[in-house]
């Protein structure tokens, strides 16, 4: 199953035991897939750097650009029990959570991987364990322990993940290993990277300080999963590149029953400050282990793109699952059927303000939207050196196709997160007389217009330049030739 040439919604791969391989890969790519991430919470950077490498030839022979997430660990936090064995619990019971499992600690008594939680939890503050599976309360507190009441009956395993979900903890958001991680990510010319566990928008700032004395180009992408990022959410959008609505911690930390909602505002905000957002856990969870995904499921991804989303991830699915490749078919089929009743519709658009744009490029964004629709073009093409102009564009949430071409290829492979945008090289976007035979070259070599056809053209008296978008131009596709894919 190939990628229609008109999807919208990018599709996110979480690449894992399951798809690393070169023929899986080679299916995402025919498939379309925009996106690849290398969870860093799992596997070693030498593992990372081959797959890497492949993932980068695959595209380029199918002559596609791809980004590439890196998808940062994160302080996540541990539980610790004696001599590695489960701990059984029972409902009402008391559970002695200490700083170290040493000495007079005892043995019932568990630890965590961050000693300091003994100091930073406060009585009546939620411990949850293994994603909520067992939830205790602190009903009491020591100089090195914690006691824990246990709300549920369960057993507590080691390794398995604890979440605080109002705890101030005194944890830093990156850990020695992510610093490590970023380091070769901005190495290896990664083009975006997920930051874990985010809650102040001094955390982004601080990430993208380090990679711009790096020299690197990598934009920063803030994962939502904690209740102190849903408070911070307008400054951290200000520090931001993109975000994640990351489900999977953000059910585990807040009322489950809020997750939608929140993500429905999460969108919302991304799309009124001009940034990409990526919707992600469980999208397809159950095709982890089954051919086919339930009918929940479907309904969420596709409400996940009538939402808004500029991209949707799977995790598990072709991560670790027995089915990646149908994952990405049902992912794919899923979209085009909802973007296809979105146009029929004229389901509403979110509302795309930009706030962070200059007043001129944004009124040109919204009087390209308005063009395009009026004169139902097939295609609107974007002249784009840094990418500015094509995320723009995509966040007025058009119809059609955006073809972006820019001189930069680090631009190129960061534009195919963007929803609506298929990006193309051109080395030269000043000097060359015949641009729009090219454009059409490149429109008809990706069978996105046919002749006859009418595309509209946004560029600036110095496309080579940031920031110079001021020109709108109306064609007509006057030939039927084909060209190389630029």
């Amino acid at each position: 199953m190939r990628r229609t040439s008109r999807r919208l919604t990018s599709i996110v791969t979480t690449l894992g035991p399951a798809s690393s391989d070169e023929a899986t890969l080679g299916a995402f790519a025919e498939r379309g897939v925009d996106v690849v991430r290398l969870n860093f919470a799992h596997g070693d950077p030498e593992t990372h750097e081959r797959t890497l490498r492949l993932v980068r030839r695959i595209w380029e022979d199918a002559g596609r650009f791809v980004s590439v997430l890196q998808d940062l660990a994160g302080p996540k936090l541990r539980l610790r029990t004696p001599g590695g064995r489960p701990v059984t619990v029972a409902q009402g019971a008391t559970i002695r959570l200490v700083r170290e499992l040493s000495g007079p600690a005892g043995p019932d008594a568990v630890a965590t991987t961050f000693p300091a939680i003994v100091d930073d939890c406060r009585e009546g503050e939620p411990v949850l364990f293994g994603d909520g599976a067992v939830r205790t309360r602190v009903v009491g507190r020591s100089p090195d322990a914690l006691a824990l009441e246990a709300e549920d009956d369960g057993e507590l395993a080691d390794g398995m993940g604890v979440n605080l979900p109002e705890t101030d903890l005194s944890a830093a958001s990156m850990t020695e290993k992510d610093w490590r991680d970023l380091g070769w990510a901005v190495a290896h010319e990664v083009d975006f990277v997920g930051l874990s566990f985010v809650r102040r928008a001094d955390e982004v700032r601080a990430v993208k300080d380090r990679i711009a004395a790096a020299g690197g180009t990598t934009r920063v992408i803030a994962k939502i999963e904690k209740p102190q990022a849903v408070e911070n959410i307008d400054a951290i959008l200000r520090e931001s590149d993109g975000l994640m609505v990351a489900r999977g911690d953000l059910g585990v930390e807040m009322d489950l029953a809020r997750v939608p909602i929140i993500q429905k505002d999460l969108i919302r905000r991304a799309a009124a400050a001009g940034v990409p957002v990526i919707t992600a856990t469980q999208m397809l969870q159950s095709m982890i282990t089954e051919p086919s995904p339930t009918r929940a499921e479907v309904s969420d991804v596709a409400n996940a793109v009538f939402d808004g989303s500029d991209a949707v991830m799977l995790s598990g699915e072709t991560a670790v699952g027995k089915h990646p490749v149908r994952a990405v078919d049902m992912m794919g089929h899923i979209i085009d059927l909802a973007e296809e009743y979105a146009t029929a519709s004229e389901w509403p658009r979110p509302s795309g303000q930009a706030e962070r744009y200059v007043w001129a490029e944004r009124a040109i964004a919204l009087g390209a939207s308005r063009i395009a629709k009026d004169l139902g073009v097939a295609l609107v093409v974007a002249l784009t050196h840094s990418g500015a102009t094509a995320l723009l564009l995509s966040k007025q949430w058009l119809r059609v196709p955006i073809l972006a071409l820019s001189d930069r290829k680090e631009t190129c492979r960061q534009m195919a997160l963007y929803r609506g945008i298929v990006p193309a090289y051109h080395p030269d976007l000043i000097r060359n007389e015949d641009l729009v035979c090219e454009i059409e070259r490149a429109a008809l070599a990706r069978k996105l217009v046919a002749a006859g056809d009418r595309i509209l053209i946004i560029s600036g008296q110095f496309p080579g330049q940031p920031g110079g978008t001021d020109t709108l131009r109306v064609h007509t596709v006057s030939c039927g030739h084909e060209g190389g894919t630029g």
